[in-house]
C-alpha cells in the first residue's frame, strides 16, 4: 500500500492502490479498509485469521464438538465476513457454503450450532458472487429440515425466519433439474378450497429457483408452472390467504428474466387486480374496493416491482396500461381525497418510483449488471420520460397530505434524480411561491421539505446533459425576487417570510414540455433560495427555522462559497455559457448571505440570552445551575444541532477571505458579549470551536489569548474553593473548554497555554467548571493520541486556489472518483505521545493518590477525583495494554480458541504505563479498594458507585464506548446518503464527505474489536464487583450497575458459569439480612444478563432451581420480574442432541487441509489424527452422557419443588417450577414429572388446568406408539385436457368419494378401504408414494397390555384409573363450562390422545360422563360433552372395526340427542369440536356422523334456528 509521509504536515497519506491490485484475488474484498493507515498490518491479520478459521472449523468437525468449538468458530467466520467481506478465494468461498449447508442439515447437533450456520450462510450467499455454474447443492435436506420446522414436527428452537432468507439464496444454487422434482413433491398440496393451498404457495415462493436465463426458463424454469400459475391467479377471487403470494412471485420472474415472459396479453388481468387491492374507497367512502391485500407487508412494493419490470419492448402495453392505472389513482392522492387508504397509495408510488430508479440504474450505470435487461427491453428516455410525467402529479399531491409522511418527499427526491428537467421546476414552482404565501403558511413547511428532497440534483443542474423534452418553470423566478426587491427598496433578492407576491404567476400544463429551445440549468436559483432561508431564520417559529438551516446546510455543502465573479473579467473564462457567466456574477452574493448568515446567528444567540421566566432572577437554563440537563428542551436541542451544523458546512467549504471574516466578526462578537443562558454560550462556543479547526494556527492564538487573559483576572484562591462559580467566570471556562478540539500538532505548538488552561480548568471546586475541564481534556487527549482522519489542509488548499487556476462553479455538487480517493491520517508522534503520558502521571497519578485514603474525601471531592480519572481514561484507552491476571479457562475444548489480535493501530505506537505497570490494574486496584470502603461505610454516595462501576466495566470492555460511538456514525452514514447520494448512480456520485465518514466509520469499527480476548482473574473480580453493586439498595446504583453487567458479560457469555452462584445467593430464603433491594437486583442481574434463558446446562442447573426456591416476597416488583423470568423460561428448550457429526460432514471438514487451490491460505494447524478423533468422539458421548444426567438432577429437584413436601414452599414457588418443568416434557420426563402435572387436573385455577393437560397430551402426542403404515401406489392421473389445471373430483381419485353405496359397513369392507387422511391427497396431483394405515392385525400397539406400556404410560393409567380421579377431574370441567363459551382445545386434545394411545381402556369412564353431558339440558354440560364426544371421535380413528362398530351403537343415538336438544349457547363447541374431529380424516372413516348429520338435516326441525344449526353442521 503505497504511503507518503508529508514532513509539513505530518500525516500520512492513503489511497485505494492497495484495494485495486489485490481485487482481482479475492471474491470480493472491502475498498475502505486500504485506505487505514495500517492496511498492510490488517492484510496479513486477515490472512491469519481465516488459516485460523479453516483450522478450527476443520477440527471442531473432526473432534465432534459442536459447542463451544464450532459454534466459536462459525461465529469467528461471521466476524470475518463482516470485517472483510468475502476475502477469500472461489474455491474456499464454495467449501465454506458447502460446509456451512450441511451443519445446517445435521440431525443431530445443537440449534446454537445451526443458527450460526444459518447466520454465516446469510452473509456469504450473494447472487451476484455464487451461482450453479459454480457450485450446486441438493434440495432435499434443506427442504425436509425447513417443512419440519414450518409445520412443528421438529421442536429444535432453529431460527426459521433466518433459514428462510438462506433458502432463498441457495435455491439459485439448486440444479437446474431442482424445479421438477420440486414441483412434485409440492403438487399434491394444490387444493384451492383447502388451507393446503397456502403450504403449497409458500413452498413455491420459498424453493423455487426463478433466476435463469429465458432458455434455461423455458426448459428447467417457468416453462413448468408458469401456466398453471397463471391459472390460480386469474381463478382465485379476493382470497388474499394465499392469492397474494402469486404477484409476488410473477414480480420476481419479471425482474429476474426480463423479457422471458409476454405479458402483454395479461395486462388488464393484472393491472384490474392491482387496482382492487389498493383499498380505494368506493360509493363516497361508503365500501372499499379490495381485501386487504394492499395493506400485507411488501404488497406495494410487489406491485411496483411488477409494474416497473414489465416496462419497455417494442409492444407498449404496459406502459399504457401503466399510465391508466396512475391516472386512476391521481384523484384518489388528492389532499381533499385523503382517507384510510392514502398510507396504501403513499407507499405505492414511493416504491414505484424507487424501483424506477433501480431499473435505470441496472440498465445504464452498474456495469456488471447492464446485460441484465435485453436490449429490445431497455427503457428508451421518452419510457422514463412519460412515466415521470405520469406519477409527478400525485407525488405533488402526496406531500400535502396531513400526514406529512417521509415516503411523499423521498418519492420527489427518487423522480428529480431520474428525471430533473421535468421534476425540478415544478418543485420550484411549488417553493417560490410558498415563500410569500400569508394564506396557506402550512404550504412553506411542505413546499421545503420537498425542495431539502431535491438539493443534489438542483445543485448539479449544470446544463451537462441535453434533454429532448424538458420543462420549464412558470416565472422567471429570479427576476421576480429581485423586482420585489428593488419595489421594497432591498439590496437583497430574497424578500422576508411571509409577504404576498404581488404579481400572479401564470397557470401552465404539467404536460408542457418545451420543444425547440434550448433548456436552461436551474442551479442558479441555489444562491436565491440560500439568501431567501437566510432571511427565514426567526426564533419564533423553530419548525420554519429548523428547515431553513437544514437547507442552508445542504447548500453549503454542496457549494463552494466562493466569490466567482472575478472571473468574468479573466482572459482565460471569455469562452463561458451565459448560465456560467450568470453563476459567476450571483456568487458575488455569498460573502453578503453568510455575511448576514452570521448576523442572524448573532440575533438567534442573543434573543435566546434575554429569555427568562418571569418569576425567576436566573437565567433559563443558566450555565451556572448544576443541573444543565433538565434546562433544555426539544426545540433548544435542535436548534443547537442545526447551528452547528450550519455553521460547520459554511467554514469547512468557504474560501479564506470568508472564514477570515467570519472569524472576525466572530471573535468581536465574542469579545464584546456575556452571556449566562446555557444554549446561548453553547452555540457561541460551537461557533468558536468551528472557526479555530479551520485554521488553528491563525485562530488558537487569537482566541486563546482571550479567555486566559479573562481567567487570569477572574481566578483566585477563593473562585477555585467556590461550589458555583459566578457567570462571568463560566462564560470564560466555557469558552476555555472548547479552543482544543484541533489536530495534535496545534496542541504541541501551545502546549504551555494547554497544561495552564487545563490544570485551572481541573483544579476548581465547582462541578460544571472541573467537567468542563475534563470534556475539554478528554478531547484533546484524543487527539494527541489516536489514529484519525485529517483532511482540512486538503480542502484548504483546494479552496483557497487562485481563479486562474480553477473555477469553483465547476465543483457544485462534484462527486468523488472512488479510485482516486487520497486521505490524509495523523499518526501520533512522539512528543504528542509524550505529552499526553505525562498529562496521565500529573492527572491520574494525583487522583489515584487521593483517592487512597477515602475517608479524608468527602464525596464531591471523590467525586471529582472518578470523573478525572474516567474522562482521561476513556480518552486513552486504546493506548493501554489489557488488564494483567492469571488467564481463567472459560470453555473445556477438545479445539483451539485463541485467535489473532485484532489490528487497530499502525505498529511501533508504544502503550501507555506507570513505570512498566499496567494502568488498568492500578486503576481497578484503587477502585476496589475505594468500593469496600464506600460500600462499608459510605453507601448512601449513589453517584460515586455508579461512577465506579462505569470505570470498571470500560476497564474490562472497552471497546463499547467504540461501539456506542459506531453505532452513532452508523446512524449518520445513512443520513448522509439519504441526503447527498443518489439513488441512481450510487457511490460513483458520492460527495466527499460521505467518503471521509465511511473511511473513519471502517476505523471506530476496527476500535470496536476486542483489545483482549483473553478472559483473566481480573475480568473476574470486575464482574463480581459490579454484580455487588448490582444489588445496591438504592435503584439509581443498582439500575446503571445492571447496564454496566450486562456490557461487560455480553463480551464474555461463558463467564456466568463463574459467578452464577454468587448472583443467586440473595434468592435462598436461608441466607440471613437479604433486603427487598437486593433481592430485586438479584432478579434483575439473572432476568437482564441471560442467566435464565442461556443454553448452559450447568448455569441453568444452578439458578433455575433458585428461582424455584427463592424466598417469597410479596412486593408487586419482585413477583412482576418472577412473571417475567418464567415466561422467559417457558419459551427455552433443553438440547438432547448427541452432537455427532455425519460423516459429510467429516469428509467436508478434511477438504479445508487437501485444496489443490494454489492461492488459498494453508489451516493454521494440523488436523486430528485417527487417534484422537476416536478420543474426541468418546468424550463427546461421555460429555453428551453427563449433560443428561445434569438435565435429570435439575428436574428431579424441580419435581421436588413442585410436590412441597414439606409444605416450606409458597404457591408462586411452586408455580415457578411448574413453569420451569414444562420445559423438559418432550424428552425429559419420568414418571414423578407426569403424576405432577396429572394432579394439576384438579386445580382450582383454569389456567394451570390447561398447562397440566398440554404437558400430558403432549406427551402422549409426541410418544405416541407409532402406527404401522404399508405402501400404497397411487392411481395414475387422468388429466382432462380442456381443464388441465381443474381441482376436484376425477376418474384417478373418484375411489376416494364418499358414496353412501359403497360406505365400509363391515369388518371385510372396513380392511379393504383405503382410507386418505389429506383431503389434499389427489385433488389435483398424487403424491409419488403414499403410506396406508396397515390391517388392524399388525397394529399391535391398539392391543398392548399393561405390562407392555413404558414406565410413563403405566403412571398414566394408573393414575387415571384411581378411583375418583376422572370424577373430580369432569366436576372441576363442568364447573368452569358454565361461565365459559370457549372451547377448551386441552381438554379435547387429552381426551383425544387418551382414547388414541390407550384404545378402549378408559370408555367405560367416559361412557357414564358422556351420556350424562349429552343428555343434559344444561349449557355448562352439552359444552363439556361436544368436547368429549369429539375428542372420543378423533382419538378412535384408528381403533378396530369391532370395538368401533361397539361404540357407534350406543354414541350415536347420544349425539342425535345432543344435537337436537342443543341450547343457543353450547351452538359454538359443538360446531368447533365437529370441525377439529373431521379435519384431515377420510369422511367414510365417520360416516356414521355424517349419516346422522344428513338425517337431522332433513327431517323437520322445531325452529329456523335449529334448521341454521343442521346445515351448519351438514357445512
Amino acid at each position: 500500500m503505497p504511503t507518503s509521509q508529508l514532513d509539513k504536515d505530518s500525516l500520512v497519506y492513503t489511497t485505494c492502490e492497495g484495494y485495486i491490485e489485490t481485487k482481482g484475488k479475492y471474491k470480493r474484498s472491502r475498498r475502505w479498509l486500504s485506505l487505514l493507515p495500517y492496511f498492510a498490518d490488517l492484510q496479513k491479520e486477515a490472512d491469519t485469521r481465516f488459516s485460523q478459521i479453516k483450522a478450527g472449523l476443520g477440527i471442531s468437525t473432526l473432534a465432534h464438538e459442536p459447542y463451544p468449538g464450532l459454534a466459536l468458530w462459525l461465529n469467528e467466520t461471521i466476524s470475518y465476513v463482516r470485517d472483510f467481506s468475502l476475502r477469500f478465494t472461489p474455491e474456499e468461498h464454495i467449501e465454506l457454503v458447502l460446509f456451512a449447508y450441511t451443519v445446517v442439515v445435521e440431525p443431530d447437533i445443537e440449534a446454537v450450532v445451526i443458527d450460526k450456520a444459518i447466520e454465516l450462510l446469510n452473509e456469504i450467499i450473494e447472487g451476484k458472487r455464487i451461482n450453479r455454474k459454480d457450485v450446486t447443492i441438493p434440495w432435499r435436506p434443506v427442504f425436509d429440515l425447513y417443512c419440519k420446522l414450518l409445520f412443528k414436527e421438529d421442536e429444535r428452537p432453529i431460527n426459521v425466519e433466518g433459514l428462510h432468507d438462506v433458502i432463498i439464496g441457495l435455491r439459485e444454487i439448486f440444479p437446474l433439474t431442482a424445479t421438477k422434482e420440486i414441483l412434485d413433491e409440492i403438487r399434491p398440496y394444490i387444493a384451492v378450497f383447502d388451507t393446503s393451498m397456502e403450504r403449497f404457495m409458500h413452498l413455491f415462493s420459498v424453493f423455487i429457483p426463478l433466476k435463469m436465463s429465458a432458455e434455461e426458463h423455458e426448459r428447467y424454469g417457468a416453462g413448468l408452472w408458469f401456466d398453471e400459475l397463471w391459472h390460480f391467479f386469474i381463478f382465485a377471487e379476493m382470497n388474499s390467504s394465499w392469492e397474494a403470494e402469486l404477484p409476488a412471485i410473477f414480480a420476481s420472474l419479471a425482474f429476474h428474466c426480463p423479457g422471458c415472459i409476454d405479458w402483454s396479453s395479461k395486462h388488464t388481468v393484472i393491472f384490474s387486480k392491482l387496482l382492487r387491492s389498493m383499498n380505494l374507497p368506493v360509493r363516497s367512502g361508503s365500501g372499499v374496493a379490495g381485501d386487504g391485500a394492499a395493506t400485507a407487508n411488501g404488497a406495494q412494493k410487489t406491485a411496483a416491482k411488477w409494474i416497473v419490470w414489465m416496462l419497455g419492448g417494442t409492444d407498449n402495453s404496459a406502459e399504457i396500461h401503466t399510465l391508466r392505472l396512475i391516472r386512476c389513482l391521481e384523484s384518489f392522492v388528492h389532499p381533499l381525497q385523503e382517507g384510510g387508504h392514502t398510507p396504501v397509495l403513499r407507499t405505492f408510488f414511493y416504491k414505484l418510483v424507487q424501483e424506477m430508479a433501480h431499473r435505470i440504474r441496472i440498465e445504464r450505470v452498474c456495469k456488471k449488471t447492464r446485460s441484465h435487461v435485453p436490449n429490445d427491453m431497455r427503457l428508451t428516455d421518452h419510457n422514463i420520460e412519460t412515466f415521470v410525467t405520469a406519477v409527478l402529479p400525485s407525488a405533488l399531491f402526496l406531500i400535502f397530505s396531513t400526514d406529512e409522511h417521509k415516503e411523499s418527499y423521498q418519492t420527489i427526491r427518487f423522480l428529480s434524480f431520474i428525471a430533473p428537467q421535468l421534476v425540478l421546476p415544478k418543485v420550484l414552482d411549488l417553493v417560490y411561491p410558498s415563500l410569500s404565501t400569508l394564506t396557506s403558511p402550512h404550504r412553506l413547511k411542505q413546499s421545503l421539505e420537498c425542495l431539502v428532497a431535491c438539493c443534489v440534483p438542483l445543485v448539479r443542474d449544470n446544463g451537462g446533459v441535453e434533454y429532448e423534452n424538458f420543462v420549464n418553470c412558470s416565472k422567471d423566478w429570479i427576476k421576480e425576487m429581485r423586482q420585489n426587491a428593488e419595489e421594497m427598496g432591498q439590496v437583497s433578492y430574497a424578500i422576508p417570510m411571509p409577504l404576498r407576491c404581488k404579481k400572479k404567476s401564470k397557470k401552465v400544463s404539467s404536460n408542457d414540455f418545451g420543444e425547440g429551445e434550448r433548456r436552461k440549468p436551474l442551479r442558479c436559483h441555489v444562491i436565491v433560495l440560500l439568501e431567501a432561508m437566510v432571511n427565514a431564520i426567526d426564533i419564533n417559529d423553530v419548525d420554519k427555522t429548523s428547515l431553513a438551516f437544514t437547507l442552508i446546510t445542504r447548500f453549503f455543502t454542496l457549494i463552494p462559497i466562493i466569490d466567482c465573479s472575478g472571473a468574468l473579467k479573466m482572459e482565460k473564462y471569455k469562452g463561458l455559457s451565459v448560465e456560467e457567466k450568470e453563476l459567476c456574477k450571483i456568487t458575488s452574493r455569498l460573502p453578503r448571505i453568510v455575511d448576514l448568515f452570521i448576523t442572524r446567528i448573532f440575533a438567534l444567540i442573543t434573543e435566546l440570552s434575554a429569555s427568562r421566566p418571569k418569576s425567576s432572577a436566573a437565567c433559563l437554563g443558566s450555565i451556572c445551575e448544576l443541573a444543565p440537563e433538565a434546562a433544555e428542551g426539544v426545540d433548544e436541542t435542535r436548534l443547537k444541532k442545526d447551528i452547528q451544523s450550519a455553521a460547520n458546512a459554511l467554514l469547512k467549504n468557504c474560501s479564506a477571505d470568508i472564514v477570515e471574516a467570519v472569524t472576525r466578526k466572530i471573535f468581536l462578537f465574542v469579545s464584546t458579549s456575556e452571556f449566562e443562558n446555557r444554549l446561548a454560550v453553547e452555540l457561541t462556543c460551537a461557533l468558536i470551536s468551528e472557526c479555530i479547526y479551520v485554521n488553528p494556527r491563525k485562530y488558537l492564538p487569537m482566541f486563546l489569548r482571550h479567555v486566559t487573559h479573562g481567567l487570569s483576572q477572574l481566578i483566585t484562591e477563593e473562585t477555585l474553593q467556590t461550589a458555583v462559580l459566578d457567570p462571568s467566570t463560566m462564560w470564560y471556562v466555557m469558552l476555555g473548554s472548547t479552543l482544543f478540539y484541533v489536530p495534535a500538532k496545534f496542541i504541541i505548538q501551545n502546549t504551555e497555554q494547554f497544561t495552564q488552561l487545563h490544570k485551572q480548568l481541573l483544579s476548581f471546586k465547582c462541578r460544571i467548571a472541573y467537567e468542563m475541564g475534563c470534556a475539554s481534556l478528554n478531547t484533546a487527549l484524543s487527539q494527541l493520541t489516536e489514529i484519525y482522519t485529517e483532511t482540512e489542509s486538503e480542502r484548504r488548499v483546494l479552496l483557497n486556489g487562485s481563479l486562474s487556476e480553477t473555477l469553483p462553479i465547476a465543483r457544485w455538487g462534484a462527486s468523488i472518483d472512488k479510485d482516486a480517493v487520497k486521505i490524509g491520517w495523523h499518526i501520533p508522534q512522539a512528543e504528542e505521545l509524550q505529552l499526553a503520558e505525562s498529562f496521565i502521571y500529573d492527572v491520574v497519578e494525583t487522583e489515584l493518590e487521593r483517592l487512597e485514603t477515602p475517608y479524608s474525601l468527602d464525596k464531591d471531592e471523590i467525586r471529582k477525583s472518578l470523573h478525572i480519572i474516567n474522562s482521561v481514561l476513556t480518552a486513552v484507552m486504546n493506548r493501554m495494554p489489557p488488564l494483567k491476571g492469571s488467564v481463567v479457562n472459560l470453555y473445556h475444548s477438545r479445539v483451539p480458541l485463541s485467535a489473532v489480535q485484532y489490528t487497530n493501530s499502525t505498529k511501533g505506537l508504544r502503550q501507555f504505563s506507570f513505570y512498566g505497570e499496567c494502568i488498568r490494574s492500578l486503576v481497578f486496584d484503587r477502585l476496589h479498594a475505594l468500593l469496600d470502603y464506600l460500600l462499608t461505610t459510605r453507601e448512601h454516595e449513589c453517584r460515586n458507585l455508579i461512577t465506579i462501576s462505569s470505570i470498571m466495566a470500560m476497564l474490562a470492555v472497552p471497546e463499547s464506548n467504540n461501539s456506542s460511538c459506531l453505532t452513532a456514525l452508523e446512524k449518520r452514514i445513512q443520513a448522509m446518503i439519504n441526503w447527498y447520494g443518489d439513488p441512481i448512480r450510487g457511490f460513483r456520485a458520492s460527495v466527499f464527505d460521505v467518503v471521509e465518514m465511511r473511511i473513519n466509520y471502517a476505523h471506530i469499527n476496527r476500535l470496536s474489536k476486542p483489545s483482549s480476548i483473553e478472559f483473566t482473574s481480573s475480568h473476574l473480580n470486575i464482574i463480581r464487583d459490579i454484580a455487588r453493586l448490582g444489588i445496591s439498595v438504592y435503584a439509581e446504583v443498582r439500575q446503571s450497575s445492571q447496564n454496566d453487567l450486562v456490557t461487560v458479560v455480553g463480551a464474555f457469555p461463558a463467564s456466568r458459569a463463574l459467578f452464577a452462584a454468587d448472583v443467586v445467593k440473595p434468592l435462598d430464603m436461608n441466607e440471613p439480612h437479604v433486603t427487598h433491594e437486593q433481592l430485586k437486583g438479584a432478579l434483575h442481574i439473572l432476568y437482564n444478563c441471560g442467566f435464565f434463558t442461556t443454553s448452559n446446562v450447568n448455569v441453568r442447573a444452578i439458578t433455575w432451581p433458585a428461582l424455584a426456591r427463592m424466598r417469597h416476597s410479596d412486593k408487586p416488583s419482585i413477583m412482576k420480574l418472577v412473571d417475567e423470568a418464567c415466561a422467559a423460561i417457558l419459551l427455552q428448550r433443553w438440547n438432547n442432541a448427541h452432537n455427532i457429526f455425519s460423516e459429510g460432514l467429516v469428509q467436508l471438514s478434511r477438504c479445508f487441509w487437501s485444496s489443490k487451490d494454489v492461492s488459498a491460505l494453508r489451516p493454521f494447524w494440523k488436523p486430528l489424527d485417527d487417534v484422537d478423533r476416536a478420543a474426541s468422539k468418546a468424550k463427546a458421548l461421555h460429555q453428551c452422557e453427563k449433560n443428561i444426567e445434569k438435565i435429570e438432577s435439575v428436574r428431579d429437584e424441580l419435581i421436588d419443588v413442585c410436590n412441597n413436601m414439606g409444605r416450606t414452599l409458597h404457591w408462586r414457588n411452586i408455580d415457578s417450577g411448574c413453569f420451569m418443568l414444562v420445559t423438559l416434557f418432550r424428552n425429559n420426563y419420568d414418571s414423578r414429572a407426569m403424576q405432577v402435572f396429572l394432579q394439576m387436573f384438579h386445580e382450582e385455577r383454569p389456567s394451570w388446568r390447561d398447562v397440566g393437560a398440554t404437558c400430558v397430551f403432549g406427551w402422549l402426542k409426541w410418544n405416541k406408539p407409532r402406527s404401522i403404515r404399508s405402501p400404497w401406489e397411487p392411481p395414475a392421473k387422468v388429466e382432462d385436457k380442456a381443464v388441465p389445471y381443474a381441482c376436484g373430483m376425477r376418474p384417478d381419485n373418484m375411489c376416494l368419494a364418499y358414496d353412501l353405496n359403497t360406505l365400509p359397513t363391515t369388518k371385510q369392507l372396513w380392511d379393504q378401504a383405503i382410507f386418505i387422511t389429506k383431503p389434499h391427497w389427489g385433488t389435483y396431483q398424487w403424491p409419488k408414494r403414499l403410506e396406508m394405515f396397515a390391517p388392524y392385525e399388525q397394529q399391535v400397539h391398539l392391543s398392548r397390555s399393561f405390562d407392555r406400556l413404558t414406565p410413563i404410560e403405566k403412571t398414566i393409567v394408573k393414575v387415571l384409573s384411581e378411583i375418583g380421579f376422572l370424577q373430580r377431574w369432569h366436576l372441576k370441567l363442568l364447573r368452569e363450562k358454565d361461565d365459559s363459551e370457549v372451547f377448551s382445545i386441552y381438554t379435547f386434545n387429552v381426551v383425544k390422545y387418551v382414547f388414541r394411545n390407550f384404545c378402549d381402556r378408559f370408555l367405560i369412564i367416559f361412557k357414564r360422563f358422556l351420556v350424562s353431558t349429552m343428555r343434559s339440558d344444561q349449557r355448562g354440560q352439552q359444552r363439556l360433552g361436544a368436547e368429549y364426544v369429539c375428542g372420543l371421535i378423533r382419538g378412535s380413528k384408528n381403533w378396530p372395526f369391532e370395538k368401533l362398530k361397539r361404540m357407534w351403537k350406543w354414541l350415536r343415538p347420544l349425539v342425535s340427542t345432543a344435537i337436537e336438544g342443543m341450547l343457543t349457547d353450547a351452538s359454538a363447541s359443538w360446531l368447533r369440536g365437529i370441525s377439529l374431529a373431521t379435519r384431515d380424516i377420510d369422511m367414510r372413516q365417520v360416516h356414521w356422523l355424517v349419516e346422522l348429520i344428513m338425517e337431522l338435516a332433513a327431517k323437520p326441525a322445531p325452529t329456523s334456528w335449529h334448521s341454521c344449526l343442521y346445515y351448519f353442521f351438514a357445512s
